[in-house]
């Protein structure tokens, strides 16, 4: 079975244990002037799981994110069925970001992957948005909750 679990994210490092099937989930709003570095190791402890790691990121204003992400499979962890999925949606011209997703692999017998992918909202969703009637502000809000909940 698997069971949802969250992560925060703060500045320091994080070591997370991973010992049985999970799908965790963190969602991370930076404003104003928030500056945070952070990194994170999700460490296999048991063989035979499944783990799915999503982090979705929304930034607007001066917020600025560091974040080093890694999977780490030790040696004689087997069989293990791991992803590492960020996705980053930047609000201002002066929202900063650098994102570092990482495998660090030390078994054969694994199916592990990640993906970044780091966007801004489309101006011609914006526009027809905004043609249907919500203003500006509607209109990214509506966006930044389809991502958040896709």
């Amino acid at each position: 079975m698997i069971n949802p679990q969250s992560i925060i994210l703060k500045t320091g490092n994080q070591v997370i244990n991973l010992n049985n099937s999970d799908n965790i989930k963190s969602i991370y709003l930076g404003s104003g002037e928030s500056d945070i570095n952070s990194i994170i190791d999700f460490i296999y402890s048991t063989s035979e799981i499944k783990t799915n790691v999503d982090i979705k990121i929304v930034l607007t204003d001066k917020a600025k994110l560091s974040l080093n992400c890694k999977l780490i499979i030790p040696k004689n962890i087997k069989f293990i069925e791991g992803f590492l999925r960020i996705k980053v949606l930047i609000l201002s011209q002066d929202a900063r970001v650098s994102i570092t997703p990482c495998l660090e692999i030390h078994e054969n017998d694994v199916k592990c992957g990640h993906a970044l992918a780091i966007g801004v909202p489309d101006r011609n969703h914006i526009e027809y948005l905004i043609s249907r009637g919500l203003d500006l502000k509607q209109a990214i809000q509506l966006i930044v909750d389809g991502f958040l909940n896709n």
